[in-house]
């Protein structure tokens, strides 16, 4: 989880915008929600947009973030399931 966030934020992002300035209406295409032992920590959601380009790619937004980024949907693939080989 850590790895992913600093990618966004460092390395994977092409732009960040301030969230009141992107239309994140509507369901989210995706969401991953982390759950954390401790039972006084809420849990971390990741939401992905359909993006600028709406093919190549997605605005993310962590909860408790007030920012969003612009990535490419291949960044992503190293951490979606690959399909067994066998």
């Amino acid at each position: 989880v850590k790895d992913l966030l600093v990618d966004l934020e460092f390395a994977k992002a092409d732009n960040i915008f301030p969230a009141r300035k992107i239309n994140l209406k509507g369901a989210p295409k995706h969401r991953i929600k982390i759950f954390f032992k401790e039972t006084s920590r809420k849990p971390l959601v990741i939401d992905a947009w359909p993006g600028k380009d709406k093919d190549k790619s997605l605005y993310v937004k962590v909860s408790g973030d007030a920012r969003v980024f612009d990535v490419e949907q291949s960044h992503f693939s190293n951490i979606t399931p690959q399909k067994d080989k066998g």
